[in-house]
This record gives structure tokens, C-alpha cells and sequence, in this order.
């Protein structure tokens, strides 16, 4: 298998005209309750910036802090947490997810 690394000064791009983002929540739950985020940290690859947002700040905003749109892809390592993130914030799901756990199970 080839790795391509991905990032601008590479000159290789994995997905040509999409925005990556990797990006995963802390959170705490009790046993079959919803969980409680705790924090966000994200990376964007185009700009190569990593951010992360608090919960102080992250349980009063609408929207994730990152694109989520059909122009970017959004990858984390278990969708199925950090999407019950998203509900739990009351946001939209990204349109395009990889989810890696599911990628390297199969």
C-alpha cells in the first residue's frame, strides 16, 4: 500500500478540489446516556492549522467551527461518537465522512 502524505508543500493531494479536515471530540457519558462533549480539536490540512474549542465555548455555538459542506471531507477515527457529538449539539452532520475505524475494520 502507498502512503501519500497529505499536505500542501507535498504537491500530492489524496482528493483534489476538497478541504480535509480531521477533527475528534473528549467527552464524558453515563451508561446509556448521551454524551456530554467535553472538547473539539481539529485539523485543518489546507491551511495546517490544529484548533481546539472548550465546552465552555463549544455548548453555545450553532454550527461546528469548521466546514462541513459538500467541499469538504471530514475524517475521524469514530463517527459513531463524534456524530452523537454533533446531536448532542443540536449540528448538522458533514455531508462527507471517513470514518476510519470502519475503513481499517474492513
Amino acid at each position: 500500500m502507498d502512503i501519500v502524505q497529505c499536505n500542501i508543500t507535498s504537491g500530492k493531494h489524496p482528493f483534489p478540489g476538497f478541504r480535509i479536515v480531521t477533527y475528534d471530540f473528549e467527552y464524558v457519558s453515563v451508561d446509556g446516556e448521551r454524551p456530554w462533549p467535553v472538547c473539539l480539536v481539529w485539523h485543518d490540512w489546507e491551511s495546517g492549522e490544529t484548533y481546539s474549542i472548550w465546552q465552555d465555548k463549544l455548548l453555545k455555538m450553532k454550527k461546528p467551527p469548521f466546514d462541513i459542506s459538500e467541499r469538504t471531507i471530514c475524517c475521524t477515527y469514530y463517527y459513531g461518537a463524534e456524530g452523537s457529538c454533533h446531536q448532542v449539539l443540536g449540528w448538522d452532520h458533514p455531508t462527507n465522512v471517513i470514518d476510519c475505524f470502519t475503513e481499517f475494520r474492513n
